[in-house]
């Protein structure tokens, strides 16, 4: 049979068939034995076979998921009345809907679902089918009395059609003949005897009731007009309580079959619009029934079994609520009748204001409590008697529940309130790997057979440093080597004995690099050419393997590092290093004598010879993916005053290019670019070395470049070709103009820095980030650069049609973002491969053409050599050798810019080397260049110098801190682009885009000679440039900052970092001494004052130089002083107990605490673990508890996370809560905050010990802690912002552990301090008291509303 819903099992394929009203037909006619059964019957039984079978990979399946531990916490219950079983109530958890209290509240009643299909226990009348049967039962006894004058039915009668099976439907069938609207008279005129006749009716109903299982409030009101047409066709007179008289009588139930059925029978009056009005009819308005009509027999409340209308009904209900109807109770039997009955049965022996209470939600909601239970916390008047009584009992249960639940929280406190012991301490030590190769050092306890004690003290010592391994791997020498390279010798062994780290002996095996030789003058070929013989001698074996497939490229780069003005004696050449190279060439620079000093020293007092204030630095960059070959490789230290000529310096670079060949057998490289940054003098060096002649046709590229229209063929010796670095160009240099008070013209359009501002506030970005992006005194920041240009490609269209300025601007920055975007993605998107990055460099190209000839605007769009720089650029892009992926990253200076970057990081960055003290370290920043290549995860780019990686679709790729080769994830193998159609891709884009573009590109075109570097026939290389607005602002800008830094100088009395060149000086003499087998051809030793005595020449050349630049303490008095910058801390004396006098357990250093904290205005528990203790400000290692309340103790912790228990974690299922890891929150609290606990720790080999709490001694803990804190100490309660790791929370999401006391709300509003002069308001709760201070002051100092 169906289901409440319809639904049936099939037994052939097991499945769930819905059939509807139509009943078990439809299941035998649609469903078994079709197709669809066969299909589902044999999946069923393969199904049921396979799983019978065990499979060989269940024996490595996972583990079911263990069941979580229920919450300790219950939720209000469900009251149900019952009479003589109150151990039946039924008491059930509440709905996540709680009812509300308030008057005329419905959360009560029952929804529509609820009552149409919930349990039919609560009825009003009989039993539906029982009661249409009843009423078949009287409809066939008055056809067998039809007298024989009535004649018997034919095939052509209206009822012979019921003489057949039933049809799946009967509502269509009986409803034209005695439905809704049929009359008596109109039955009886139908009425026939005979099988096809009322017989044949009787049947077909009975039939659907009986098999179908059709609810009988469905037919009620058609048997009900079938019997009085029967009776009217009989001539018989109906009397009042005659049988049949349950015709009448029509059921209330929960289903909507009887309510519809109630419906269709029963014509709605206009009197039942007066229910609930509260008002009565009045007695003379009221019909008076005829002896022929019904009295109105009222609304009889029949109650489920073990319930009394005495105690179940809730009688208070009247009093909350004018319900509109009256109540009797007879016999056990209540009656409901309306306030407004008549008194008259119309409809069911009931008057229509009576049968309308049907509908009423009041009574529906009465009702549904009464079947369902009342929730505990609805108002009493919702409540019978029975469940007040209930109520009465369960809170006398509850209270005494909750005074034992008291006594066993505050024997729990006693047991959890303490010192953590020692076992606990030993498996916290363990699981904390703090201690390296903690395997080992228990194992020496084990085999010494030591106790806890002294296995605890034995890990502690461990700690310490007292045990570390003696073999280390080849990752921890190179972090070591690493390390003493960036830190110098002292961090390094500070490391070792933290970590057990190798020792610096063992590091100093592994530097094979040598001392790369500053050039004292004017670098010469002997001298590069001995550099490139130190720098390579170490790699041999990795350019061996790298060079196997042919000779490989590399780039020459230069750029210049801001030294110290302070002359230095290099031991290896007997010369005075740190004077300006080209000063060199006329003085000399040798240490013989005093006298030599005299010379020098008098030259520099007559400014005929300078002192150095920066170093070039040429550097040799192979081409190569390999990490350990990729990075800079210096070969050229020299010092410069920036006094010297574009020729002298074409010099310099020549004599480079020209050292770098002669060795190219050691390098196995060619040189085919020289890159610099945006320096003017050497732009024009570069330009006479590279511009010499065309590309000869006999040249290997000649035929791969040739077909670019436009393209620029000029090139130096060797095909040699200039390359600008495009961070300095393509970020930097191009914010830079932008920056300019007068903006750039984009086709005739301004575009100023307040017009994009402007733009960009439209688009919605926020005020403080457009200021930081414009910051004009911040010219070097390349990742300020790369966020101004990424917002001018991404804005969108932000201003009405009508505003045509506003929009010609807005176009105006989408042509210019669109030459930004192409510009520079080709650097920063690892998803392209090499055809879309040089598709991307030709658009970028086209358009920067096409904007700088635009009606002669030349420098208007951009500063001249910004724009020769950036086709130098994108000129460089070239490539010849077709099998090896081609980097377009590793072109320009980048490396030589990381290489300076190590070098700040060694030595401060507020302080300069002098060129001595460049050329011994420059050689260990290559060997960390290299390591942190082969490591790119143990680095941290330069904020300054950062660029994002994104993808395609410009998303940036989590976890890459800075590009490298290895980042590159597409197609860079130059045999697979065709460089004439990336160019003509390229030009084509812009063009579609554009149009303006195209025509004027199409004007380029037409010019004789015209290309990129030439867009008006002529080369812009050629022609001279301002030195004004044109020159270079960025350099500019960078040689006056270092002019300045390094023109800064101190008397010699004031110097704080002599001690520094004493120690170089003083290693230098040991070496010296040490170093030499045969005698040097001059001494390390002069006579100084003349009187015979000899001291070292780096002494005596430090004395006779008055004048330094030296980093020490920013306070005046101090610097003076040749204080520090930074002063002592002061501790604790060693092995000095603080505390001995004071006797009691102690809470030491990560044991585990709790306390409050205060997040989103509300205070929670919060469990951590300490990280220090403060007792008068100085740091202790333990405090004994009996002084945590003592306002001189301080306690930093990390908050502990914890998550809800499941029987894996907890086998009793007695803890509901776990400790799983510390959250990325570290807060200070008085001691006073502060409660050690000792919870319950568990260890196993599967995972780290835990903690194990229940949420019953939790909320005590929180309880506790809030009652001992007075409201002077609220104020020092810290603060966290809440997210989904706190506060803690159920698996439903729920915050848990709140504190919240009576007076919560008046303690908020005390604790809650606002600005009075700010609006909106500032809230000073969260600040401290120096931000107060510094608030108040800013109204003091700019408010003028403040006197």
């Amino acid at each position: 049979m169906p289901d409440a819903n319809g639904r049936v099992v099939c037994p052939e394929c097991h499945g769930t068939i819905t059939v509807g009203n139509g009943g078990i037909n439809n299941f035998r006619k649609q469903h078994l034995g079709s197709k669809k059964c066969q299909s589902q019957k044999q999946k069923w039984q393969r199904s049921t076979t396979a799983s019978q079978q065990p499979r060989l990979t269940s024996f490595f399946g996972r583990a079911s998921k263990a069941p979580a531990v229920p919450s300790t916490v219950h939720a209000p219950m469900i009251i149900t009345s019952a009479i003589g079983r109150p151990s039946d109530t039924r008491l059930s958890a509440a709905s996540s809907r709680t009812p509300s209290n308030k008057d005329g509240d419905t959360s009560c009643a029952p929804s529509s679902k609820d009552v149409a299909g919930g349990s039919s226990a609560m009825r009003i009348g009989l039993p539906t089918q029982q009661n249409a049967l009843s009423l078949l039962r009287h409809l066939e006894d008055a056809i067998s009395r039809l007298p024989k004058s009535i004649a018997e039915a034919t095939h052509e009668d209206p009822t012979a059609g019921f003489d057949i099976a039933p049809p799946e439907v009967l509502d269509g069938s009986l409803s034209p003949l005695f439905g809704y609207g049929a009359t008596a008279e109109a039955i009886a005129a139908l009425v026939r005897r005979g099988p096809m006749g009322m017989s044949a009716v009787c049947t077909y109903t009975r039939c659907f009731i009986l098999e179908y299982g059709i609810n009988g409030a469905l037919v009620e009101g058609k048997i009900s007009r079938m019997i009085e047409g029967v009776k009217l066709a009989d001539g018989a007179e109906e009397e009042d309580g005659a049988p049949g008289g349950g015709v009448h009588d029509v059921l209330l139930a929960s289903d909507d079959g009887v309510r519809n059925g109630a419906q269709e029978a029963v014509a709605q009056d206009s009197e039942i619009e007066c229910l609930g009005t509260g008002q009565r009819l009045d007695p003379s308005q009221r019909s008076k029934p005829s002896q022929r009509s019904k009295l109105c027999t009222g609304l009889v409340l029949t109650f489920p079994d073990g319930c009394s209308p005495y105690s179940t009904y809730p009688f208070g209900l009247h009093d909350a609520q004018n319900l509109p109807w009256d109540l009797e109770i007879r016999n056990s039997i209540m009656t409901l009748r309306a306030r407004m009955c008549t008194g008259q049965g119309v409809v069911s022996s009931r008057c229509s204001a009576c049968n309308s209470l049907q509908d009423s939600t009041a009574l529906k909601g009465i009702i549904y409590r009464i079947e369902n239970g009342v929730p505990m916390n609805s108002r009493y008047a919702y409540h019978g008697i029975a469940g007040l009584m209930e109520i009465a009992r369960h809170k006398t249960d509850l209270i005494d529940e909750y005074r034992l639940a008291r006594l066993n929280a505050a024997c729990k406190l006693v047991g959890l309130e303490g010192a953590i012991d020692v076992q606990k301490q030993i498996l916290l030590a363990v699981s904390s790997k703090r201690i390296a190769r903690v395997d080992r050092v228990l194992h020496i306890g084990f085999c010494r057979g030591m106790g806890l004690h002294a296995l605890l003290d034995l890990v502690k010592r461990a700690a310490e440093g007292t045990y570390h391994p003696k073999s280390f791997d080849e990752q921890e020498e190179v972090q070591m080597t690493l390390i003493f390279r960036l830190g110098g010798g002292r961090v390094a062994e500070i490391v070792r004995k933290i970590f057990g780290m190798p020792a610096l002996s063992t590091i100093r095996k592994r530097l094979t690099g040598s001392v790369l030789q500053p050039s004292p003058s004017m670098p010469t070929r002997a001298e590069v050419e001995k550099n490139i013989e130190n720098v390579f001698e170490g790699i041999q074996d990795v350019v061996a393997d790298a060079s196997r497939a042919g000779m490989s490229h590399a780039v020459l780069m230069w750029d210049e590092i801001a030294v110290e003005r302070r002359p230095r004696w290099d031991s290896k050449t007997n010369k005075v290093l740190g004077i300006c190279r080209d000063c060199g060439k006329s003085t000399s620079l040798d240490f013989n004598r005093m006298e030599d000093l005299d010379v020098l020293f008098g030259e520099l007092d007559n400014r005929t010879v300078h002192l150095a204030s920066e170093a070039t630095v040429g550097a040799i960059g192979l081409l190569s993916a390999e990490s350990r070959l990729y990075s800079a490789r210096p070969i050229l230290l020299s010092g410069s005053c920036k006094r010297e000529t574009a020729e002298e310096h074409a010099a310099l670079l020549q004599t480079t290019i020209d050292s770098a060949n002669s060795q190219s057998s050691l390098t196995r490289a060619r040189i085919v670019s020289l890159a610099s940054d945006g320096e003017a003098r050497r732009g024009k060096a570069l330009v006479q070395l590279t511009f010499k002649a065309l590309l000869s046709p006999s040249s290997p590229i000649h035929a791969l470049l040739s077909p670019l229209r436009l393209m620029d063929f000029h090139v130096g010796d060797d095909d040699i070709t200039p390359d600008k670095d495009y961070k300095h160009v393509a970020f930097k240099r191009v914010r830079n103009a932008l920056l300019r008070e007068k903006g750039i013209s984009v086709l005739g359009t301004w575009l100023t820095p307040s017009i994009i501002r402007r733009h960009l506030r439209e688009a919605g970005h926020k005020p403080m980030h457009i200021q930081s992006i414009f910051n004009p005194t911040d010219k070097q920041d390349v990742e300020l650069a790369f966020r101004l240009l990424s917002d001018i490609w991404s804005l969108l269209k932000s201003f009405p049609a009508q505003n045509a300025i506003l929009a010609q601007t807005e176009d105006a920055l989408r042509v210019f973002g669109a030459m930004c975007y192409n510009l520079v993605l080709p650097y920063i998107c690892i998803d392209l491969t090499l055809s879309e990055q040089l598709t991307h460099l030709s658009s970028a190209a086209h358009l920067a053409l096409a904007l700088f000839s635009y009606n002669n605007t030349k420098s208007h769009f951009l500063p001249t050599t910004l724009f020769i720089d950036i086709m130098l650029m994108i000129k460089n892009a070239k490539v010849d050798l077709p099998e090896q992926p081609f980097y377009l990253i590793l072109l320009g200076t980048d490396r030589l810019e990381t290489l300076f970057g190590i070098l700040r990081t060694m030595v401060g960055n507020d302080t300069n080397l002098d060129v001595l003290q460049l050329g011994l370290r420059v050689t260990g920043a290559t060997d960390v260049a290299n390591i942190l290549a082969k490591h790119p995860e143990w680095d941290k780019a330069p904020r300054r110098l950062h660029l994002p990686t994104l993808t395609k679709d410009a998303q940036p790729v989590h976890g890459a801190d800075h590009i490298s080769p290895r980042a590159w994830q597409a197609n860079l193998i130059p045999k697979d682009v065709t460089l004439a159609t990336c160019w003509k891709l390229g030009r084509h884009a812009m063009e579609d885009k554009f149009p303006a573009v195209k025509d004027q590109l199409h004007i380029v075109d037409s010019i004789e000679g015209a290309s990129i570097l030439a867009p008006f026939g002529t080369l812009l290389v050629r022609l001279p440039t301002n030195s004004g607005p044109e020159s270079d602002e960025e350099d500019a800008a960078a040689g006056s900052s270092a002019d300045k830094s390094a023109s800064t100088v101190l008397p010699h009395e004031c110097m704080s970092g002599n001690g520094l060149r004493e120690l170089e000086d003083a290693a230098d003499e040991i070496d010296w001494n040490h170093s030499h087998i045969t005698p040097p051809a001059f001494s390390n030793k002069v006579d100084a004052s003349g009187n015979g005595i000899l001291i070292s020449k780096a002494r005596a050349l430090a004395q006779r130089f008055k004048y330094d630049k030296n980093a020490s303490s920013t306070d005046r008095l101090r610097h003076v002083q040749q204080e520090s910058r930074y002063g002592p801390v002061y501790t604790a004396g060693d092995g000095e107990d603080a505390f001995a006098g004071v006797d009691g357990p102690r809470v030491m250093v990560t044991d585990p605490i709790a306390t409050l904290v205060r997040c989103d205005g509300h205070l929670f528990l919060c469990i951590g673990e300490i990280n220090s203790i403060w007792f008068h400000s100085r740091p202790q290692d333990e405090v004994p508890v009996a002084l945590l309340h003592e306002t001189a103790v301080q306690v930093s912790y990390q908050a502990l996370s914890l998550l809800p228990t499941s029987t894996e974690d907890d086998v009793s299922s007695k803890h509901d809560w776990r400790s799983s890891h510390l959250l990325p929150i570290t807060l200070t609290a008085p001691g006073i905050l502060i409660q050690p606990i000792n919870p319950k720790l568990v260890s196993n080999s599967l995972r780290p010990p835990y903690f194990l709490f229940d949420s019953s001694t939790l909320v005590t803990l929180a309880s506790s802690l809030h009652d001992r804190v007075s409201e002077a100490h609220r104020r020092s309660v810290p603060s966290v912002k809440g997210d989904e790791r706190f506060p803690y929370r159920e698996s439903s999401g729920k915050a848990c552990f709140i504190v919240e006391g009576r007076h919560q709300a008046h303690e908020s509003a005390a604790l809650t301090l606002c600005c009075p002069h700010c609006t909106p308001e500032v809230d000073f709760t969260s600040m401290s008291g120096q931000r107060v201070l510094e608030h108040i002051r800013s109204h003091i100092l700019h408010d003028p509303a403040v006197d």
